[in-house]
């Protein structure tokens, strides 16, 4: 097998899955979330420990649909955080983001407990996007949304927050930063592309976000996975976009079976290398015992592979048979995410 040749850049870009468990996942490191979090909430709540809950929450009936997020986590005083990165556009992003929400809060409710049973702790839905949804044209790149009552102009219910950040609507300039929350998104928009540290990041806590991110620090195991993540979505870029060209120049029935044909074709030839050096890297772990870093690279192939057929789904009209198909994939799994997508 040969080595992949790929030009990953100097640090883990945050923006990655692989990147958001790095520098925000971790136990040892995760001051680094609690700072990020303080920055964004600007004094409405301080944030002094978090505990890092499962990101799966499986659905109560067989019938339901589960969801996983990519970070979630509670502070000392009860309050609950789910943390997205969400890098690709979709239609319903904000009926996906209550319906997440919505997923957690029924998780939170007592079960079969007496007395004032539906009291719930402060939910946040913390988002940060990587593009714009249609409704923020010419708005700003911060949003703090909560149940408001329009008639009476006052706060309906404040328990449940959703904050979103629109990293495309960020323009400010390396002179114009002013705070920490600045300098986060800066790092957001910046990291995957930097060869250096600015000196203007000279806070501790943004050394230790260089320190750790530096691919060539990184152990066997996590260089490989992020390999096989730059990997595969540079192969999915290629794939979408010389999928719309066929399509585009041959009709959309002609253009879709020889869209078929490529997405095939670069499964079986263009990602074998990735895939082997996942399954290689398992295979390792397994023999070693290390179970932290296989249940690592398995949860990597199926957050990517999840992402490449959200793609499929809003690039082309597939059914999810063909998308099962050509992904390797169960059905019931492309039937999940479809469902989501349209909540």
């Amino acid at each position: 097998m040969t080595e992949m040749n790929l030009d990953l850049g100097k640090y883990v870009d945050i923006k990655t899955n692989f990147g958001m468990k790095h520098y925000f996942g971790q136990e040892q490191h995760k001051h680094i979330l609690i700072h990020f979090l303080n920055s964004l909430f600007l004094g409405e709540r301080t944030i002094l420990n978090l505990q890092y809950r499962p990101t799966e929450q499986d659905a109560d009936y067989s019938k339901d649909r589960g969801v996983l997020f990519d970070l979630y986590c509670i502070d000392d005083n009860g309050a609950h955080f789910i943390i997205e990165m969400q890098q690709y556009n979709q239609d319903f992003f904000k009926d996906r983001a209550l319906y997440y929400s919505a997923r957690l809060i029924n998780k939170l409710i007592p079960k079969g407990k007496e007395g004032n049973s539906y009291e719930l702790p402060v939910v946040y839905f913390i988002a940060i996007l990587t593009f714009n949804f249609s409704e923020n044209n010419g708005l700003g790149h911060l949003h703090d949304v909560i149940l408001f009552d329009r008639l009476q102009q006052t706060v309906f219910y404040e328990k449940l927050n959703y904050k979103l950040i629109i990293l495309p609507k960020f323009l400010k300039k390396e002179t114009e930063l002013e705070t920490d929350l600045d300098y986060w998104l800066f790092l957001f928009k910046n990291l995957g592309k930097l060869t250096y540290v600015p000196d203007f990041l000279d806070k501790q806590i943004f050394q230790l976000i260089f320190e750790i991110g530096e691919i060539a620090k990184l152990n066997k195991e996590d260089r490989m996975a992020y390999e096989t993540l730059f990997k595969n979505k540079r192969d999915e870029r290629s794939i979408l976009a010389t999928a719309k060209r066929i399509a585009r120049e041959e009709g959309e029935q002609k253009g879709l079976e020889k869209a078929e044909q490529l997405i095939s074709k670069a499964k079986e030839d263009a990602r074998k290398e990735a895939i082997e050096h996942a399954e290689q890297l398992i295979n390792k772990a397994k023999e070693e015992g290390r179970e932290e870093a296989i249940e690592k690279v398995e949860q990597l192939i199926n957050t990517e592979k999840k992402s490449v057929i959200q793609n499929l789904i809003n690039q082309l009209n597939l059914s999810n048979q063909e998308i099962a198909n050509l992904t390797n994939t169960d059905i019931r799994f492309v039937q999940l995410i479809r469902l989501a997508m349209k909540k």
